[in-house]
């Protein structure tokens, strides 16, 4: 637990100094994919016109994961997993055990060549706002329990800030120019 809170406030202020969305995307996955027992981390996003998953930004132990994978947030099979699922409900979901949870079929061979064990999807969302979803990858089962989930909310949280903090900084520059 002390191992993630002391990362989270690391990220945290770094997000403080971030100028642009892709400082923080960056920063964000970098460190998470840094710490133990974490082994890959990735910030994605859906357009307007499509239910397909796109990363922004990635970090750690990736291989082509995107090259080999769909990821979407909608009711067919590739929008089941914890991804999808925390864009669609705007909820945290986790897979504990990708070996055997039903609902990682689709992505299971890649993720477990990859060395990802478990996974937790977590919406970044300020006010009514879904930015897009982290997606954290860990190298053993079980990595995720209530207060890491916790800790990597309020993460979440403090991102969604900072992507607010700068799309209002961008807009009154933009209007300043003008």
């Amino acid at each position: 637990f002390e191992r993630v809170a002391v990362l989270v406030r690391d990220i945290q202020s770094a997000l403080a100094r971030a100028r642009t969305l892709e400082d923080i995307e960056t920063s964000v996955c970098e460190r998470l994919a840094d710490a133990d027992p974490y082994v890959f981390a990735w910030i994605g996003a859906t357009d307007t016109d499509s239910p397909r998953v796109t990363p922004k930004a990635s970090a750690g132990k990736e291989a082509g994961y995107f090259d080999v994978v769909e990821i979407t947030a909608d009711d067919s099979p590739t929008g089941q997993g914890p991804t999808g699922r925390a864009l669609k409900t705007r909820s945290t979901h986790v897979v504990q055990n990708i070996s055997v949870d039903p609902t990682y079929g689709p992505w299971r061979e890649p993720a477990l060549e990859r060395n990802y064990r478990s996974s937790a999807a977590i919406p970044i969302q300020y006010d009514d706002t879904l930015y897009g979803v982290l997606n954290v990858y860990a190298s053993h089962p079980k990595a995720f329990d209530s207060d890491e989930r916790s800790l990597l909310e309020d993460l979440c949280e403090t991102v969604a800030h900072a992507y607010h903090r700068i799309r209002l900084q961008n807009q009154y520059e933009s209007q300043y120019q003008e």
